[in-house]
């Protein structure tokens, strides 16, 4: 359900994507009647038996034109082999550009529903759509733009729907352009938008300026005002009154910042370090708000168990408060989700086993989250073949087990798994188990023997393997990628969590680890931490980064919670809500280079980012 939460917008275009004409029909022969009565009925099987039926029938080219609207019927039906096998029986000799340009956006589509997005596009490249077909000339920026949008250049694919546009006839197809292009941009943080904006009246500089508006939290008058200064600027831009109007009552659904702020966090017992980091976040985030006049903190210890964590929360409410920061730990986050109801918005700052009553939020570092949108940029990046290792242990096995699930979602393989133990120094043997070296001994020593001479002979490694997924922290991976080079691996990617970085830049360390992609909060990777934060070093720092961000979203809880696409631009990422009062985080992506961390840029027309 979260994989098709996320593909929303691009099911809903696929769905949209128009396959040859639909509705009434001026020409349309009595015996094709039925076959385009089927499809306007969708029943997409039938239509496609009726039109193949009717291809055996006709002659050239009409034959042609049949057999196409089978393919495109077939399509529409989900029957991707069943088009393609289709597809390949159809001759191009003495079609008109009509009937290319129809082969050709079936082509790509059929390449779309394979999620093989680049190939999409160099289909498209050699564009035979006529200019005067306007329908298939809004197929072709249409499929252009979801070849985009499956790589992750939200940018590009807003581009072709701008493009688009000129081409629909029909209103509501307008809107669900407009929606479209909303929604990709929403992708992209308004720093970034506002940096690649061009000068006005630039249809598509419009559409950024006009989302970076939304992205921020305004009263009613200060929207008023920036969209008025936004339409000076833009007087021409096509923009649907209804987008205007919904971005007006959006800027109502903010809740006003409360006055009385309770912070439940463990201040005794293990977990002491970590809540000294959180609040230190918290007061960050408040002492740095313009508003923060008339707000007031205060905070209570959870101690180490579910009955401290209630008894916290009781007296949080004894004084008046009237939003609850925590608790910290999955027991008494449990604890609290546990409760009938909750008189006060509460937002958690971990993620446990309950759902909890409609005002219990829940905001956590989880690392099953990150191995996930691990599996989501190797699929961008054209992975398709992953080798998975991680410590033994319930960590590792978590992670690669949200890796493996998340992978297969989107049609992966896993060709090869292996466990480490984490204290261990030496993980050749595991590596060789990954890499089927092994195997590869084993074909030597064989061959010698039956041979009865010693033989030159250079291991190899597997060759059916992309990437290797790599699950561990900085200790285990700083030995790992240099032991999996040194097995014959050195081309191999290799993609990572956040927990392989130790979150301070310490090159003469990390050397050993370049090359390795992995994802991280923005707060960590572009150094946003505040200066008297700097006691909070490595991990710690990931948690001040939640304190932060806690703090800072508590306006928005109501807004994120009506609309899923709004998105909230923090220091530990990108977050939205999800449909269970959950905020998840988009991480941002690096590489290391040279022992360092460098960000990947997600926002150039080559980039896969997302």
């Amino acid at each position: 359900m979260r994989l098709l939460l996320r593909l929303a917008p691009l099911i809903l275009l696929l769905a949209g994507c128009a396959t040859g004409p639909t509705g009434p029909r001026e020409g349309v022969a009595p015996d094709a009647a039925p076959a385009y009565r089927a499809l306007d009925a969708g029943n997409y099987q039938r239509a496609a038996s009726l039109f193949e039926r009717l291809a055996g029938e006709s002659q050239p080219p009409q034959r042609q034109d049949y057999r196409i609207s089978a393919v495109e019927a077939l399509l529409r039906a989900d029957l991707i082999p069943q088009a393609a096998q289709l597809l390949a029986r159809i001759d191009p000799v003495g079609m008109d550009a009509r009937g290319h340009a129809r082969m050709q956006l079936a082509e790509a589509r059929i390449a779309l529903k394979r999620r093989d997005a680049e190939d999409a596009l160099a289909i498209l490249a050699g564009q035979h759509t006529p200019s005067s077909e306007p329908e298939l000339l809004a197929d072709y920026h249409q499929l252009r733009g979801l070849a985009y949008q499956q790589l992750g250049n939200h940018l590009e694919a807003a581009r072709e729907w701008v493009m688009r546009e000129p081409f629909l006839a029909r209103t509501e197809a307008v809107l669900a352009n407009q929606r479209a292009i909303w929604d990709s941009l929403t992708q992209l943080s308004a720093p970034v938008l506002l940096a690649l904006q061009t000068a006005p009246p630039d249809v598509l500089s419009g559409w950024m300026d006009l989302v970076r508006i939304g992205k921020s939290l305004h009263t009613a008058p200060q929207l008023q005002a920036q969209l008025a200064n936004w339409q000076r600027l833009f007087p021409q831009h096509p923009v649907q009154d209804v987008l205007l109007q919904e971005l007006r009552l959006r800027s109502q659904e903010s809740m006003a910042p409360p006055t009385k702020i309770a912070v439940l966090l463990p201040f005794t017992g293990d977990f002491a370090g970590a809540a000294a980091a959180v609040r230190d976040g918290v007061l960050a985030a408040h002492y740095a708000d313009p508003n923060r006049v008339g707000i007031v903190l205060r905070s209570y210890d959870t101690g180490g168990n579910a009955g401290q964590a209630n008894a916290a929360y009781e007296q949080a409410m004894a004084d008046g408060a009237e939003f609850i920061i925590g608790p910290l730990t999955k027991e008494a986050v449990d604890a609290i989700a546990s409760r009938w109801s909750l008189p006060i918005p509460t937002m958690a700052l971990n993620v446990g086993e309950r759902r909890g009553p409609d005002n219990f939020y829940q905001f956590g570092l989880v690392p099953e989250d990150e191995a996930e949108q691990v599996a989501e940029r190797a699929w961008i990046d054209g992975m398709t073949r992953a080798a998975i290792v991680a410590p033994t242990g319930p960590w590792g096995s978590r992670l690669a087990e949200a890796f493996e699930s998340r992978w297969r979602e989107f049609g992966g393989e896993v060709v090869a798994m292996a466990s480490y133990d984490a204290q261990k120094n030496d993980f050749s043997g595991p590596l060789r188990q990954l890499l089927a070296v092994d195997a590869s001994d084993r074909r030597h020593r064989q061959l010698a023997a039956t041979l009865g001479q010693r033989l030159e002979f250079t291991p190899r490694r597997r060759q059916d393997v992309d990437f290797v997924f790599m699950a561990g922290f900085p200790r285990q991976v700083r030995l790992l990628k240099p032991q999996l080079n040194f097995h014959h691996a050195t081309d191999l990617p290799v993609y990572s969590t956040s927990h392989l970085f130790s979150g301070t830049v310490t090159p003469h360390l990390d050397r050993d680890m370049d090359g390795v992609v992995f994802g991280d909060m923005p707060w960590v990777l572009e150094g946003l931490q505040p200066a008297a934060l700097k006691q909070h070093d490595g991990q710690m720092r990931r948690l001040v980064a939640l304190g932060s961000d806690a703090y800072k979203v508590i306006p928005y809880l109501r807004l994120l919670k009506r609309y899923p696409e709004e998105r909230f631009e923090g220091g530990t990422g990108t977050l939205r809500m999800d449909g269970d009062n959950r905020l998840r985080r988009s991480i941002a992506w690096a590489r290391f280079n040279a022992g360092r961390p460098r960000a990947l840029v997600e926002t150039t027309p080559d980039s896969a980012g997302r």
